[in-house]
């Protein structure tokens, strides 16, 4: 019989102000940069469902999103450009060029969730759903053009939900497609900090701004068996194929030299704050997305010992593989993370309660050196920076719950 279910509709306030001050020193010329951010987000949403049968059902559900930002920043670019003719030592002559702006700027969008559930079994669901989403520009300082759009994505999911055995096995799959238009990244670029006669004056600053489109398709598997109420397996396989269809966003060097980069590069005409710095355009479509190993596989064990009176055990241990994937938007062979394995392990003891537990842990049991992001000197060149992740780390937790 059909059947409409609604569920509560819903509200969300965010209200946050950012004091910031920031500066970026290159060498033979830096950006000194005091702003404030203020950020106003509101939404409301809500769903329903709808039974065809008792088996078939359609879902939907809408949001609509307000974002309010505003921005008052004074930003100050100092190029070197010589010395004081005459002096011994010698003396720099740095100039403070000092730009002012104020950005008030808006974002709205009616976002939308579709799917279709069929109970293939007292155990087994099959679904799919289509959903869309977004993401509020982002400013940053600048004489003009100081925000990005907005970020917006499609996706598209396929999916199965079954448990076997008496519910002991369950076993989950997933297919999906991500289509993303004017996605953000964040990196050091070139932006418009003052305005002479000879020309914009354009200095780096670290900003978001819309590099172009990716797409990101993938299937993940999910196992999770207990064969006892002691013992519990699972496993986590994925798969992605993640790709910028247009990855196209500009670097700038302050030696004037081309940037250390793993895609084309050309330079153009505009004029950086001193006279040595260039800047360069950079396209790296067809690249693979950072962070996105292309198979990744997460294991886990967790056995709990019962101590009668003295509460319980629990062991545990799990390990994580990962192919390699690049780290930044310069696509450098430094700062690329090889694949590895990373394991940990730890005992928990626990009394009847629960309001006592004494842990002993070790991660990284392999000590393995992974990577966690990577960034390149703008004043160097080739000059990688790798931020790395912790080593073989053991120690004793205690947790108290009153």
């Amino acid at each position: 019989m059909a059947k409409l279910t609604c569920q509560a509709p819903g509200a969300y306030v965010f209200s946050e102000t950012v004091d910031a001050n920031q500066r970026f020193d290159q060498g033979s010329n830096g950006t000194r940069i005091l702003s404030d951010l203020g950020t106003d987000s509101s939404a409301v949403f809500g769903q329903a469902t709808y039974s065809i049968t008792d088996r078939f059902r359609l879902t939907g559900g809408l949001r609509y999103t307000k974002d309010e930002k505003s921005q008052v920043t004074e930003a100050h670019t100092l190029p070197f450009v010589g010395f004081v003719p005459g002096r011994f030592p010698l003396v720099p002559i740095i100039l403070d060029i000092r730009s002012d702006v104020t950005a008030d700027i808006d974002f709205d969008k009616v976002t939308y969730k579709a799917g279709v559930e069929y109970d293939a079994g007292d155990a087994s669901l099959l679904y799919a759903t289509v959903a869309t989403g977004f993401k509020s520009g982002v400013l940053f300082p600048a004489l003009v053009n100081g925000s990005s759009a907005p970020e917006s994505m499609v996706a598209y999911t396929l999916g199965s939900k079954n448990r076997f055995f008496d519910n002991t096995l369950q076993l989950n799959g997933e297919a999906f497609l991500w289509d993303y238009t004017d996605q953000q990244i964040s990196h050091l670029g070139p932006v418009q900090v003052a305005s002479t006669p000879g020309g914009p004056i354009y200095g780096p600053i670290y900003l978001t701004e819309n590099a172009g489109a990716a797409t990101i398709a993938g299937v993940e598997l999910e196992l999770v068996y207990q064969p006892t109420a002691s013992d519990q397996f699972s496993a986590n396989l994925q798969y992605l194929d993640a790709t910028y269809d247009e990855l196209k966003y500009q670097a700038y060097s302050t030696t004037g030299g081309a940037p250390a980069i793993g895609c084309p590069i050309t330079p153009t005409t505009l004029t950086g704050a001193s006279s040595a710095a260039r800047i360069y355009n950079v396209d790296c479509s067809g690249q693979p997305l950072v962070n996105a190993p292309e198979w990744s596989l997460q294991l886990g064990y967790v056995k709990t010992l019962e101590l009668e009176d003295r509460g319980h055990l629990i062991l545990a241990a799990d390990t994580r593989l990962e192919s390699s994937r690049y780290l930044s938007l310069d696509y450098l062979e430094q700062g690329r993370q090889d694949g590895y394995m990373m394991s940990n392990a730890r005992v928990t003891w626990e009394t009847p309660s629960g309001n006592l537990a004494i842990t002993g842990f070790v991660n990284n049991i392999e000590d393995e050196l992974v990577f966690a992001n990577s960034s390149q000197s703008p004043a160097k060149p080739g000059v990688i920076y790798n931020q790395v992740r912790p080593p073989r780390t053991y120690g004793l937790r205690l947790s108290l719950r009153m």
